[in-house]
């Protein structure tokens, strides 16, 4: 009943963008009332489970690969691959479901790319309505807003670091050099930590010289969870270890992209990375603008 009573948070997600939505339903979907559809937009920063990363070589554009894992099998068939333009111009494009005004996947060609993932610090619900009556931004539409108005690497990081939210997450950002990639640890007001793939050492995998930053659930300075964790955390640490696994058995090709995506694809695929609730999986490199979800 509460989300019924927050019209005055439209101007904010930017109010008519989706014709049809809002009042008393939707044109597609009578049962989607104006608070179901403020629950679809929020509720990721409530509760979802996913894997991020970049992985860089010592010369080229890095990769950035996201596993979008939810336990509402709809969204699968409501899932799709949208490309934003501006008189002409492409600007951005995601992988998002219908209905959904914000973004948790995205790219900017020849800039940067964008993955959001859930995390959990405890009273999330209630703060998250409260920051929502703040008018702090919901992760997705300050990722979208950013896609849109974001000229570099460096101003998207600035400002998905500093922006206030109303829920603490995961920031994953790649850009188009070798260096540049780097998961932000948020909380609502401020970032917690930053975890640069400049810093990571380089590994030799099948004769090249490779290097990633894997994000899953749980801060990646946490080592064991505790046993009152509940099992996204838990599963998050043997989903970044398998994911590493697996980015070691593979050869990356760096100037072959069809190899590239091969490669990338099967890194998410490696045993928990990918599972019954995984909805998509999407990779993205904003140095070539290759883009498959």
């Amino acid at each position: 009943p509460a989300l019924g009573r927050v019209k005055v948070l439209r101007p904010l997600w930017g109010g008519g963008k989706v014709p049809g939505l809002g009042g008393g339903g939707s044109r597609w979907d009578p049962e989607l009332t104006h608070s179901k559809w403020v629950l679809l937009n929020i509720a990721y920063d409530l509760y979802a489970r996913c894997t991020s990363a970049v992985l860089a070589s010592k010369q080229h554009a890095p990769l950035h690969l996201r596993v979008m894992d939810w336990h509402v099998d709809a969204l699968r068939d409501l899932t799709v691959h949208a490309v934003f333009t501006s008189r002409g111009q492409e600007r951005y494009r995601i992988t998002t479901w219908v209905g959904c005004v914000g973004v948790l996947t995205g790219m900017r060609p020849g800039h940067f790319s964008v993955s959001i993932n859930y995390r959990e610090t405890g009273g999330g619900l209630h703060r998250n309505f409260g920051g929502l009556l703040s008018k702090s931004w919901p992760l997705s539409f300050l990722v979208r807003d950013v896609l849109d108005r974001g000229h570099s690497y460096a101003e998207a990081v600035q400002r998905l670091a500093t922006s206030r939210l109303i829920g603490p997450c995961y920031i994953v950002v790649c850009g188009t050099r070798p260096e540049e990639g780097v998961v932000l640890t948020r909380d609502r007001l401020s970032q917690d930590r930053q975890q640069q793939l400049s810093q990571q050492p380089f590994r030799r995998v099948r004769g090249k010289s490779v290097r990633w930053v894997v994000q899953t659930n749980i801060d990646h300075w946490v080592t064991e969870p505790k046993p009152t964790d509940e099992f996204l955390v838990l599963n998050s640490l043997e989903r970044a270890c398998n994911f590493s696994k697996a980015v070691q058995l593979l050869k990356w090709s760096w100037t072959n992209e069809r190899a590239l995506v091969r490669a990338g694809f099967a890194a998410m695929a490696a045993e928990e990375v990918m599972s019954c609730d995984t909805v998509y999986q999407t990779l993205m490199r904003p140095g070539t603008g290759l883009f498959q979800s």
